[in-house]
């Protein structure tokens, strides 16, 4: 009698045993591509641009990799007060701090969508007026562009997160277990909290859930548009640039073109998310969705934390920022140089 009653039981355990050593994994994976593309590499970057003297940029490239570092830290903020312990998967974390990252989610997904869409618009900006001979303009219209690129996005990332924390709820779920009604729930997930729609009066494409990832996506499509154009503009434009520009300074087009198609990733796992399909499922059916899931580390998370290391494997390489790590290859004589890929980067900052 005991035997068949407690082989259910052990069943439970080794299942529960298997879930906690599968999260830790997941957990641990996720936390490093976090901390070392957006903590500790990124940082670096943004140092070496400070400090160096041979490495020039605009502050709406430095505004973008700042923008990885806050969606960094964002989204470890759950693992750094530990996510999982050896026992259990510890799926009630704080409700405030449930809330406070879930609200802060909402507001770094379009914040990083944003300045994405700020240095392609500063590229665009760049290359035109190296056409044109306006480099050394530096027009009221210019500095205005500039201005809106580095303010706008933090704007926008404000809004969200503020009106998140007011209208999100901190009590996602009942004494029973059930979900609360009519209520923007902050459900702790895989590796952060997140807030789903749990009301049949708000349309799902309206809602504190779904909302920052559908205006991310229509900006990474509208960033991609625009490095489309980009392309055309220069092949349209190659003799004019290959003239006014340094040497092989077209290496910017491969990075964009990188850029490109890790984002394509990300829009199309964004696309098919439960988040944005939420207009047109019902709220019971998107946090059930949510809940049998959120035991299994998702695809589209580990992509989203590949991202800062994406972005500084994809700047860091410039030759510029290698020369300035290689100190002891440099030559005692040598003069301050800017690359040609830099060169289109630092222009619009006025930077020689």
């Amino acid at each position: 009698m005991n035997n068949t009653t407690g082989t259910p039981e052990l069943a439970t355990v080794v299942a529960l045993q298997s879930y906690v050593q599968t999260q830790r994994k997941n957990e641990t994976i996720f936390l490093w591509l976090q901390v070392t593309g957006g903590q500790i590499l990124l940082p670096v970057l943004l140092l070496t641009i400070v400090f160096s003297r041979n490495v020039h940029r605009n502050l709406v490239f430095v505004n973008f990799c700042c923008s990885w570092f806050l969606s960094s830290i964002v989204y470890s903020l759950l693992l750094y007060r530990g996510r999982s312990d050896p026992d259990s998967l510890s799926l009630t974390p704080s409700k405030q701090l449930c809330l406070a990252q879930a609200s802060l989610v909402n507001g770094v997904q379009p914040l990083t969508a944003c300045t994405t869409l700020g240095i392609v618009i500063q590229l665009l900006s760049s290359l035109y007026s190296v056409k044109k001979g306006t480099v050394a303009d530096s027009s009221k219209g210019r500095r205005l562009l500039t201005l809106v690129l580095l303010i706008f996005p933090y704007f926008v990332f404000l809004v969200f997160t503020i009106v998140s924390a007011v209208l999100g709820s901190p009590e996602a779920l009942t004494s029973l277990g059930t979900p609360r009604p009519n209520t923007n729930l902050a459900v702790p997930g895989v590796f952060y909290c997140t807030i789903l729609l749990n009301s049949s009066s708000f349309s799902g494409a309206k809602s504190l859930a779904s909302s920052p990832v559908l205006l991310s996506f229509q900006l990474l499509i509208l960033s991609l548009c625009l490095e489309a154009f980009i392309v055309v503009f220069i092949l349209k434009n190659l003799k004019t640039l290959r003239k006014k520009l340094p040497t092989a300074w077209t290496q910017v087009l491969i990075r964009i073109v990188v850029l490109s198609v890790h984002r394509f990733v990300l829009i199309y796992l964004l696309y098919n998310s439960p988040l944005v399909k939420s207009a047109s499922s019902s709220p019971n059916e998107l946090y059930e969705s949510f809940v049998n899931t959120m035991y299994v580390g998702n695809f589209s998370d580990f992509m989203q934390a590949t991202a800062p290391i994406v972005v500084f494997l994809v700047f860091a390489s410039e030759k510029d920022v290698l020369n300035a790590w290689c100190f002891w290859r440099r030559k005692s004589n040598s003069t301050p140089t800017v690359s040609k890929e830099s060169f289109v980067e630092a222009e619009a900052s006025g930077t020689p």
